[in-house]
């Protein structure tokens, strides 16, 4: 078969592949911070939402981080094993409901001056964070319609 770059050239500005590709580079560049920490940027963003919203279903928490429950589950357990998270039954059997530990407050409190500094470099220097949030909000009205 015949190599035909010029005909699928366009294929390169695909806005879902620069999107993913950019996702993974900025998640390595935190997951480099926090690794001293011994957590994940996903670990750090669950913490982040509990540490807002209190004790919350696990759907609950999975919609709020536009994650899956399965990954968000195998998260949950390793976090609930280091005693960061505590994960209860519900009133209603199928439901669990999760909250941050004072455990889980403490790793947090000691993460956060990383992110701070992550955070710094990456508004300074990659991204104007104020328009990904706007970008963010026009991507969600987006995927609604």
């Amino acid at each position: 078969m015949a190599f035909m770059a010029k005909k699928y050239s366009e294929l390169k500005a695909c806005a879902c592949a620069v999107l993913r590709q950019s996702s993974r580079l900025i998640t390595q560049y935190y997951e480099d911070a926090y690794r001293v920490h011994h957590i994940t940027s996903a670990q750090f963003n669950i913490m982040s939402v509990l540490a807002n919203t209190g004790s919350i279903t696990v759907s609950q928490l999975a919609e709020t981080l536009l994650q899956d429950r399965t990954g968000l589950t195998r998260n949950l357990k390793i976090m609930n094993n280091n005693g960061w998270v505590s994960i209860q039954q519900g009133d209603d059997r199928r439901v669990k409901n999760v909250e941050l530990t004072n455990q889980g407050f403490e790793k947090l409190d000691l993460v956060i001056p990383l992110w701070r500094e992550v955070q710094r470099k990456v508004s300074e220097e990659v991204l104007n964070l104020d328009q990904l949030q706007q970008d963010r909000a026009k991507l969600r009205k987006l995927t609604q319609t």
